[in-house]
């Protein structure tokens, strides 16, 4: 006669054995639950566990046994939001040495050799040039301005000899221009910006930049 197994899946075993292959840890996590089980941690024995614990480090074989453990595992869309902010308020702020500035850039170069695909400048030409930022000043730009004839990457030609300047985003009718200053493509050109403003405001245009926060 086959049995049913242990655990409470229903399915059928057989002879002489209790459970089907791997389904022993669900029957004892079922049945053998630690003494600690739903009871919920006093804030006196929590900071006894945290200076108990405090300036020790794992082993290498400590070590080797969580990353074993994890292995494979996939976290869920709400862990990585909250991993996310967690690491963004703990490295608020925080300078990082030249050495570890370094291999984060040689990962970030490594993944981006890897995945072309992820590289800002091809996100750009998908977009046909304009970047997500251009988009949301546009938008708020004809909220403010309903009647005007609002123009993104508006060409200005300048002179016969000189190259045209492209604005993100114009209202020709005004000579109002405004651009969106990203910390990616506009790193380092504070002279050049200053000089091409000047060279707009000779020909009677005014621009207005908005530096990404």
């Amino acid at each position: 006669m086959k049995k049913s197994c242990m655990c409470g899946c229903k399915r059928k075993v057989k002879s002489r054995k209790k459970y089907i292959e791997g389904h022993y840890l669900r029957y004892y996590r079922k049945h053998h639950k630690p003494w600690n089980y739903g009871k919920k941690m006093s804030d006196e024995y929590r900071q006894k566990l945290s200076i108990a614990h405090k300036g020790q480090k794992l082993t290498k074989a400590q070590r080797k046994k969580i990353s074993d453990a994890l292995k494979g595992r996939k976290l869920s869309k709400i862990n990585k939001i909250r991993i996310g902010i967690s690491n963004s308020i703990a490295l608020k702020g925080v300078k990082h040495p030249l050495w570890r500035r370094k291999a984060f850039s040689k990962i970030r170069k490594k993944y981006l050799k890897e995945h072309p695909e992820k590289h800002p400048t091809m996100i750009i030409l998908k977009n046909k040039g304009v970047t997500k930022g251009q988009k949301f000043l546009y938008k708020q730009i004809k909220k403010v301005f309903p009647e005007a004839v609002v123009k993104m990457d508006y060409r200005v030609k300048r002179s016969l000899t000189a190259c045209p300047y492209f604005i993100d985003v114009a209202i020709p009718q005004y000579l109002l221009g405004f651009e969106y200053d990203g910390k990616f493509w506009h790193k380092g050109r504070e002279k050049y910006e200053k000089e091409r403003d000047a060279n707009l405001k000779m020909i009677g245009w005014n621009i207005l930049r908005i530096k990404e926060s």
